[in-house]
């Protein structure tokens, strides 16, 4: 299955120069733990819910002082939308990132991808996998029957 069948649309992004208290509440309002970081149009970093308590609250930084760059983790890593789903895998689990950025032909990005929405989908997939082998079962008991 393409990656684009399951990619989220819904990209919040900021600019370096958020503070992260600004962030953290753009997190919540949006209910997501992750924010591009774009720089004149142009991915710079991504900042997660993670970043934001490792690099700035667990240091007992003064948050509305600390920028976006500050705590931003500076690589995005990126894949295309017409990349399979065990492609998306393998990069997560080399780059060791829970997120990516989905881009197009023209390295922009369309959306993002989670560790937990490919856990989800693949849950989906699994129930419907099992579902058929158990369908079979009913069938066959049903012919010697």
């Amino acid at each position: 299955m393409p990656l684009q069948n399951i990619v989220e649309k819904k990209m919040i992004t900021c600019a370096p120069e958020f503070d992260v208290r600004r962030v953290a509440k753009l997190m919540a309002v949006e209910n997501v733990g992750a924010v591009l970081v774009v720089e004149n149009g142009i991915p710079v970093g991504m900042v997660t819910d993670r970043d934001l308590v490792l690099r700035c609250v667990s240091d007992d930084h003064d948050c509305s002082n600390v920028l976006v760059r500050d705590v931003m983790t500076p690589e995005v890593v990126k894949v295309r939308g017409d990349e399979g789903i065990q492609n998306v895998i393998d990069v997560m689990k080399e780059k060791e990132v829970r997120r990516v950025v989905v881009v197009d032909d023209r390295d922009t990005p369309v959306g993002m991808v989670s560790f937990g929405d490919l856990v989800g989908l693949l849950a989906s997939e699994l129930n419907a996998l099992a579902q058929a082998t158990s369908l079979e079962k009913v069938e066959s008991i049903a012919k010697v029957a």
